[in-house]
């Protein structure tokens, strides 16, 4: 049995990048890091390879993946511990206007829906134990109902590759909704249907009123209104067992980072 620790962050288009090295290297030092899977640091036309930057950081044995397409999640593993045997997208689509809500098409209008990409590592380490890392990024456009298609999507295409066991989820998944409980209801209904156990369920990770990062003007509505909204939207979870389990709260990110200490069989 081997010990994996892996970490998830949304990392707001790597605003403050400075900073949020500062964390990733805390994490680290305190706990070790095996993977880190980031969302929203493949930024395309304007991306200063903010994921080679990360991996670099972190030291000479870090390797990554990603999709070379806009939003596309990244996954950094220390290839010292951890050889890929297969990479692989998968394309989760884009809601048409039918699946956005209309009190959401304003929002469609301003910021279009693009084809998201989920983005897969399965690897293998000394001893051949082999596991497989699935960092996905599920459009916050179309309401929850596209949420649910898009991971869909994504265990058709894991089964299509033989990948039904030994998996870890991580990401952002955008499950959202006003009233908290029927959040976590959604949230619970999502991991279930993947057959995965995210062991720090209630820990809230998302807030609103850090959004003030963002030059979206948008994002700053709930901010002005003195609204937090704290919910769980980003999660580790898996069918295998967790030894440890935890947050780090990150104040200059409206996303903390969630990390988890996996028992790979």
């Amino acid at each position: 049995m081997r010990k994996v620790v892996v970490a998830s962050h949304n990392t707001m288009f790597m605003s403050n990048r400075d900073i949020l090295l500062r964390y990733y290297g805390e994490i680290q030092q305190e706990h070790g890091l095996d993977i880190l899977c980031l969302q929203e640091s493949v930024l395309q036309k304007e991306d200063p390879k903010h994921t080679e930057f990360v991996a670099e950081f972190l030291g000479p044995g870090y390797r990554f993946y990603y999709r070379n397409a806009f939003l596309s999640p990244a996954i950094i593993y220390d290839s010292h511990k951890f050889q890929p045997i297969q990479s692989f997208s998968i394309p989760i689509g884009k809601p048409d206007m039918r699946d956005v809500p209309i009190v959401l098409r304003w929002l469609a209008v301003s910021d279009p829906p693009i084809e998201r990409f989920t983005t897969c590592v399965m690897l293998e380490d000394a001893s051949g134990r082999i596991f497989t890392v699935v960092n996905f990024h599920l459009s916050p456009l179309g309401s929850n109902l596209f949420c649910f298609k898009q991971l869909r999507r994504i265990k058709s295409f894991l089964a299509a590759y033989g990948i039904r066991s030994n998996i870890v989820f991580a990401g952002d998944t955008n499950i959202f909704h006003l009233r908290p409980r029927t959040q976590r209801m959604r949230l619970a209904q999502a991991l279930m249907y993947l057959g995965v156990r995210d062991p720090d369920f209630y820990r809230p990770t998302h807030f609103f009123s850090r959004f003030s990062a963002s030059d979206r003007w948008y994002y700053k509505i709930p901010r002005i209104l003195g609204l937090d909204l704290a919910q769980r939207l980003d999660v580790i979870a898996s069918d295998m067992p967790f030894s440890e389990f935890g947050a780090i709260s990150i104040p200059e990110s409206d996303h903390d980072l969630v990390w988890g200490k996996l028992k790979v069989h």
